[in-house]
């Protein structure tokens, strides 16, 4: 049962997340959208928000731990996440459009996986089991979520531009992660599933903040032109 304060909370932290969700498009995709091209833009953070979001589906549904605010908000992520990585598949090279499709079928593998052991490999008299399985299953796809950006913090830090770490997204990292923390911090009992993942997105949000504050001389226009021209001549390859 739901008490008052996590619903709040629950209800903040679905806002955040649709935030997070939604950031991408104003900045990486409409860049990609209207230049045609995927250019440096990475894939990875995309599929692995995705993976993240379909097994807290499977977390939140009635089968194994009935969470309807778990629910709601990693069901509009699967979508979003899902338009983001076709509209990336739809503008990259053909050496990353097949990795990135190699990526989402074994995505798609291990989620039908875990749909099936749940659905037939723990009695209903294991409820408790089958919860464990998937959560310590979502709380490992939470920390990848989280340190997926990774890769972009590395480029900006290789460019010395933040045009590929756009603030707002940073932020709604920082947010979401501290909404989805408290709600898993004031859950009876406490719910390190939720908890452990989300302080991690605490402290990557933080770092990311730091970053842009560091390289946010760069954010112009003219320098952010000639960061993404200097990055596009290397021809780096990661999706």
């Amino acid at each position: 049962m739901v008490n008052t304060g996590q619903l709040i909370v629950g209800i903040l932290g679905n806002i955040t997340s649709i935030c997070l969700f939604a950031s991408p498009a104003f900045r990486p995709f409409w860049t990609i959208y209207k230049t045609k091209s995927s250019g440096e833009f990475t894939a990875y953070p995309y599929i692995a928000t995705l993976f993240n979001c379909a097994l807290w589906l499977i977390y939140g549904s009635p089968l194994v731990h009935k969470a309807v605010l778990i629910l709601i908000i990693n069901a509009i992520g699967v979508f979003l996440e899902i338009l983001y990585i076709c509209v990336y598949i739809i503008y990259s090279s053909p050496k990353k459009r097949v990795i990135v499709m190699g990526l989402m079928c074994v995505a798609a593998a291990i989620l039908i996986a875990v749909a099936v052991l749940n659905i037939y490999g723990f009695d209903n008299d294991h409820t408790n089991t089958r919860e464990t399985f998937t959560g310590v299953l979502c709380a490992i796809a939470g920390v990848c979520m989280y340190f997926s950006p990774l890769l972009v913090m590395r480029l900006v830090v290789k460019t010395r531009s933040v045009v590929y770490m756009p603030l707002p997204m940073s932020i709604f990292v920082l947010l979401n992660g501290i909404m989805w923390m408290v709600y898993g911090l004031i859950e009876h009992p406490l719910n390190l599933y939720i908890t452990i993942p989300n302080g991690m997105g605490v402290i990557l949000g933080l770092v990311q903040l730091i970053l842009y504050a560091v390289y946010r001389k760069q954010v112009d226009l003219g320098k952010s032109t000639d960061a993404e021209s200097a990055v596009q001549v290397e021809h780096a390859e990661a999706p």
